[in-house]
């Protein structure tokens, strides 16, 4: 039950605690073996395991959820409207400024455009992964469209631009199972952080639509409520812990 949960909270989840030799083999083989079960079938049928070679990462991603999020036209950012779920807000980072960026990157919109295509086939196949050849400057934001971030950096491979830069950090934490006897170790016991991400704080000035707090805890929180609608467990919530820090260093 926990798995159909998650798997409906989110667009795609990064395997970060497991690197197979061979991701592609080894998650192809996974999710066509759970596709052949009977018991799971359904539950994997729109699964995709991307791979992303550039940093040897790997998503699971709902491939209904991000076929959505890549509908024709939404190459142009938009703003935020309700609970619609619009492509994040991109943000090149430069020497001595960070551009808030209306566009998506034409090389992230062709790996984009490749994606959409791969969704329409008969037959959804168990991964994809993607050229050798993608930079960091389209594998970041690329990362961040298939984790449902709001915000999408586009590093410079000459400068780190949020080093020393204060940062609104944001941590979406699932909460399921709860009543309204349940002790602070059930609850504990019972959440899950789903999503952790960050914004440069100056940014809240720059693009306020997007960028200050209350307008991103109120955009994550509708998000999620018209996901757990779908759901139907009223026991399921999603808050949003919003703090601001000053780092030394960051790399992508």
């Amino acid at each position: 039950m926990t798995a159909i949960r998650l798997s409906k909270k989110r667009t795609g989840y990064l395997v970060d605690l497991i690197t197979p030799k061979n991701p592609v083999e080894t998650f192809s083989s996974l999710i066509s073996a759970l596709r052949k079960n009977q018991h799971t079938k359904n539950l994997f049928a729109s699964v995709l395991h991307i791979f992303e070679p550039c940093s040897e990462q790997s998503f699971l991603i709902n491939s209904r959820m991000l076929s959505g999020r890549l509908q024709p036209g939404s190459h142009v950012v938009k703003k935020y409207t309700g609970s619609c779920v619009a492509l994040p807000l991109f943000l090149r980072l430069q020497a001595l400024e960070i551009e808030a960026v209306e566009k998506v990157p034409d090389k992230l919109q062709q790996i984009l455009d490749c994606l959409q295509s791969l969704m329409t086939l008969d037959s959804l196949p168990a991964s994809f992964s993607l050229p050798a050849g993608v930079t960091l400057e389209s594998a970041v934001p690329l990362a961040a469209v298939l984790l449902d971030y709001p915000i999408a950096y586009i590093p410079s491979t000459s400068s780190n631009a949020l080093s020393g830069v204060p940062l609104d950090l944001y941590e979406c934490v699932l909460t399921f199972g709860n009543s309204d006897g349940a002790t602070e170790s059930d609850v504990k016991h019972n959440t899950h952080t789903i999503m952790k991400f960050s914004c440069p704080a100056k940014m809240g000035d720059k693009s306020p639509d997007r960028c200050l707090p209350e307008k991103l805890i109120l955009q994550l929180k509708e998000l999620f409520a018209t996901r757990m609608h779908l759901i139907g467990d009223p026991s399921t919530a999603v808050d949003v812990v919003h703090s601001t820090r000053t780092l030394n260093h960051i790399t992508f």
